[in-house]
């Protein structure tokens, strides 16, 4: 029941050597965030939801470095890794968004 509510939830997947973080929250939520261990390495994930999205990741970030939220590389390091996700619409999501009839400035 534990990993069913991580997995289907707070979206944390890991698939090999990385993991994604797809979060399924309620709008309401600001966020959320949690600590999990792999091997010898403690990762400290926190999801903030700025837009109140239900589902979505704008941003991911592994120590500060932009990363993809689909394959976030794992490590066996002994160290602490941190990783930042930003809910909200990706720029591609937002490119194909109808704007009733005004013109897009890039």
């Amino acid at each position: 029941m534990y990993q069913t509510a991580i997995g289907s939830l707070l979206g944390l997947q890991r698939r090999g050597d990385t993991f994604g973080v797809h979060p399924c929250i309620p709008a309401m939520w600001p966020g959320f965030s949690l600590e999990w261990k792999y091997g010898r390495t403690r990762y400290r994930i926190e999801v903030v939801n700025p837009e109140h999205q239900y589902a979505g990741v704008r941003e991911a970030r592994l120590d500060g470095e932009v990363v993809d939220a689909r394959a976030i590389p794992l490590r066996d390091d002994g160290q602490t890794h941190t990783v930042h996700v930003v809910m909200g619409a990706t720029n591609e999501s937002r490119d194909l968004t109808p704007m009733s009839g005004q013109a897009r400035a890039r």
